[in-house]
């Protein structure tokens, strides 16, 4: 009867030690699933940052190109009329 008691017992044990790894192991997959979920997300909006980004700097060169055309032909303007 002692064997069986301990028998038991330790049958007893290694069930809840399972349990409580598959439980572990449930929680682990969700929180990676919620991880990959948030880098993915994370993952587009730095695209969508970096296109915009990418859209601003090919402005403000166009405006810098503007600005300096405009500069140059104000300067042309000016020499002309002080010729007449």
């Amino acid at each position: 009867m002692h064997v069986f008691c301990v028998q038991q017992l330790v049958k007893y044990s290694l069930e809840k030690k399972v349990t409580e790894q598959g439980r572990q192991l449930q929680l682990q997959s969700t929180s990676r699933g919620g991880y990959l979920s948030q880098m993915n997300d994370l993952d587009q909006k730095l695209s969508e940052v970096l296109n915009h980004a990418d859209v601003i700097s090919e402005q403000m060169e166009k405006v810098e190109t503007n600005g300096s055309n405009i500069f140059c032909t104000q300067r042309r303007s000016s020499n002309v009329t002080k010729t007449f």
